[in-house]
């Protein structure tokens, strides 16, 4: 994906080496960056870059997907605490059952997000 993305956006394309795929959010793949790399999240957040990405992924995963962007905190997303104003507390947590389990880990969007990425299940949370 990151020669995908130097193809467009040369000058964003090493940010994106820092980057981690956390998960996939409706129609939008979250990318973390790790808290030492936070500050690359304004460098990457710019039309060309998120063009180059968005297309990255859509090509990735088979359809059109967008992109959101989180800091982490010890390599997991922030605390709640430090969402926007106005936003609706945070919903309870899915219990999640081992055939609940078993169904997302083949879900067809979680295996070619695998695929993509490389990546395996380590943790599954609503």
């Amino acid at each position: 994906m990151l020669a995908a993305v130097t193809e467009t956006a040369q000058l964003a394309a090493p940010y994106f080496k820092e980057a981690v795929p956390l998960r996939i959010e409706g129609e939008r793949a979250i990318l973390g960056f790790p808290a030492e790399f936070a500050d690359y999240i304004k460098r990457v957040d710019n039309a060309r870059a998120r063009q180059a990405i968005v297309r990255a992924l859509g090509h990735a995963v088979g359809r059109a997907i967008g992109v959101k962007y989180e800091a982490l905190e010890n390599g997991h997303s922030a605390p709640a605490q430090e969402a926007a104003a106005g936003e609706p507390p945070a919903r309870p947590k899915a219990v999640i059952t081992p055939s609940l389990r078993k169904a997302l880990e083949n879900d067809p969007v979680v295996l070619q997000t695998m695929e993509a990425f490389g990546a395996t299940v380590m943790d599954i949370r609503e």
